[in-house]
């Protein structure tokens, strides 16, 4: 988000697992970077987590099956 407010403009969106730079968190917002495309702007600190695994698998296709376990 543009401001850390609910009601701020979205300019793009994180994707479940990106990485972020946090350079501030307060007030129930983190100003963030995205690893992916540099973009700096608010998200809800909710939504944050520390990686607790090493990925162990890597989608490289714009589609493919996923399979369990």
């Amino acid at each position: 988000r543009k401001a850390p407010r609910r009601d701020a403009g979205v300019n793009t969106q994180l994707l479940f697992g990106d990485d972020v730079l946090v350079f501030e968190d307060a007030e129930g917002w983190a100003w963030i970077q995205a690893e992916r495309d540099g973009y700096v702007g608010y998200v809800a600190d909710t939504v944050l987590s520390a990686r607790d695994h090493a990925p162990t698998h890597v989608v490289s296709v714009p589609r493919t099956f996923l399979y369990p376990g």
